[in-house]
């Protein structure tokens, strides 16, 4: 449903404030019919991030790099890195604090639902590679040529979960998460490990917040 759909009925948007009002924007009455506008709705966002972070790295000529000494292992540290903050956020979720947590979770829950592998397997790439590409590839070490590497870190890392804010413990976890991606890349120089740390934990959540939301401490 478009906004004027919504009207009195759309829920109060406590999670992922900005991917929560894309999905509620692009969703209609009959979800099928339109799947797709709001997947490219959802996905213009990260494609965006990808877009600007290419951009300004291109007119600041500010040095970067995707590989640091092999791409085989630096995929599979991705992959192991992703799985093991999904374990970390799952159980996490399930604790009695974290209710805001498992908020945002049933929030998002039914604007992911109708998409298919493909789509979410897209959106966790577009995530992966464009957010890390803006945040941790141009903005981090930016940041760090008029500051200092260590503050780079932590103000991409703050900005990074300002963007996802929409209440105090998701802000929290997101800049956690960027804090963590960051010092990676600060002491790897392997862009592409936070790539897919990044897009693959994303696809986990994904997978699990629609088929096993239970793990979330969701009880439907």
């Amino acid at each position: 449903m478009g906004i004027a759909a919504i009207g009195k009925t759309a829920p109060h948007i406590p999670g992922d404030a900005f991917i929560i009002l894309l999905g509620y924007c692009a969703m209609s009455t009959t979800p099928y019919q339109q799947q797709k506008p709001a997947f490219g709705i959802i996905a213009a966002a990260p494609l965006g991030a990808l877009v600007l972070g290419a951009v300004l790295l291109y007119v600041t000529g500010l040095g970067w790099q995707l590989v640091a000494e092999g791409w085989l292992m630096e995929l599979f540290w991705g992959l192991t890195l992703g799985a093991l903050t999904v374990v970390g956020v799952l159980g996490l979720t399930r604790r009695p604090f974290a209710r805001s947590l498992r908020t945002v979770c049933r929030e998002l829950r039914p604007i992911f639902s109708g998409f298919g592998w493909m789509q979410l397997l897209v959106l966790a790439l577009l995530a992966g590679v464009g957010e890390e590409l803006l945040f941790r590839g141009f903005l981090q070490p930016w940041l760090g040529v008029y500051l200092s590497a260590e503050l780079g870190i932590l103000v991409a890392a703050i900005v990074f979960g300002l963007l996802h804010f929409a209440s105090v413990p998701y802000f929290l976890l997101t800049a956690v998460l960027g804090l963590a991606f960051g010092v990676t890349y600060w002491s790897t120089g392997s862009l592409l490990m936070v790539m897919v740390w990044h897009g693959f934990y994303d696809l986990l959540v994904f997978l699990i917040l629609i088929y096993r939301p239970d793990l979330l401490g969701i009880v439907e």
